[in-house]
């Protein structure tokens, strides 16, 4: 369009139009700084290769749908399409990706591990410092079993935790939901 509106020739058109691109552009691009992007590119190449990992290492009975799921195809999904590893994502959007969901109020120790997630958010199990801790259930067992039995929290734990109610459908993971691992 722009060569028949002008008449100039091709050439002329193309470096008319990178020369005032370069210019437009110079004062957008002179303030990126190529190691924090080098950084970021790093960051997601490792987040993906994370995700692929746990995806790889599910621990899924053998004809379990979610064992179609890409597992290098959701992660990439995942790694570029949600801005934080915070990002929450619902149930129904969970089970579009393939992944298996499930309602935590079914598990028979739905109350501890809200408790134990209560506990990690105030700062109680975490010192100020995140980690990420997948519990066997021996494992869970004995950090039941350090509970202080005369703690309220142990009460919480028997009669459940009135704080968190039961989930919506749409409510995102860990708020009443778990995504297995």
């Amino acid at each position: 369009a722009v060569f028949e509106s002008t008449d100039l020739p091709r050439k002329t058109v193309l470096r008319e139009f990178s020369q005032f691109a370069a210019r437009f552009f110079q004062p957008a691009v002179a303030k990126l700084d190529p190691q924090l992007i080098h950084k970021a590119a790093n960051d997601l190449d490792v987040a993906k290769e994370y995700a692929v990992r746990m995806l790889c290492e599910r621990n899924l009975p053998e004809h379990h749908p979610a064992r179609l799921v890409d597992e290098e195809g959701l992660a990439e999904h995942l790694v570029k399409h949600y801005p934080a590893h915070e990002f929450l994502i619902s149930r129904s959007e969970a089970k579009m990706l393939g992944l298996p969901v499930e309602s935590a109020e079914l598990y028979d120790k739905w109350p501890v591990c809200r408790l134990l997630h209560d506990d990690f958010r105030s700062g109680k199990l975490s010192k100020g410092h995140g980690w990420i801790r997948v519990f066997s259930e021996s494992d869970l067992a004995d950090i039941i079993d350090g509970y202080d039995d005369d703690s309220d929290d142990t009460n919480e734990i028997e009669e459940g935790n009135e704080d968190h109610p039961s989930a919506e459908d749409d409510a995102p993971p860990g708020e009443g939901e778990q995504v297995p691992s």
